[in-house]
């Protein structure tokens, strides 16, 4: 016979996560996320998108969330200076377009773990929304910041951390030479 009544569920402690605790996660996922490619290359088709969109993407996500928590891993490489009050954390390039593009291996793994993101703010998030760009992908993801130009937000605002302007013409190659020429 079960003896139930003596179950008394586990307190979990907080902990302040140091930054070798978030390096150590960003390791466990990025195993995680080769197991998961792996595993997407000999699924049946019906199982490939619960792969990619639960497995790889939820991957990606949490160390996205991880690292915007710690400011170490990843910060927000381009800030929106017309920010007041609020300010949003925000994919440029919508999580599922990286899935895809590490899918079809036009990016590698380490490369989506570093991904294009932007301090927005909130009023600019707000016309994402109005204009549904938030959850779709991007009609070009090779141009990041065109959907925010398709949202109506003025990219003139947007800056990369040494203050240099974002155009429209940038792309996600020009991302990941300036990530390396910052030593990330």
């Amino acid at each position: 016979m079960l003896n139930i009544k003596q179950y008394q569920r586990p307190t979990r402690v907080k902990t302040n996560r140091s930054p070798e605790h978030y390096a150590d996660l960003k390791s466990y996922y990025e195993r995680r996320t080769i197991f998961d490619l792996s595993e997407y290359r000999m699924a049946s088709d019906a199982m490939k998108g619960e792969i990619s969109i639960k497995g790889i993407g939820g991957n990606l996500r949490r160390v996205h969330v991880y690292s915007i928590r710690e400011n170490s891993l990843i910060q927000a490489f381009y800030r929106d200076n017309s920010i007041i009050d609020k300010e949003i954390f925000e994919h440029t390039v919508p999580c599922i377009d990286l899935v895809h593009m590490t899918l079809k291996q036009y990016i590698t793994i380490q490369q989506a773990f570093i991904p294009v993101i932007t301090l927005l703010s909130k009023e600019n998030d707000l016309l994402l929304e109005q204009s549904n760009k938030t959850r779709k992908q991007n009609s070009e993801p090779y141009y990041p910041f065109r959907r925010y130009i398709e949202a109506g937000i003025d990219i003139s605002n947007i800056v990369d951390l040494n203050g240099n302007p974002i155009s429209a013409d940038y792309t996600i190659e020009d991302h990941y030479a300036y990530v390396s020429a910052l030593h990330i």
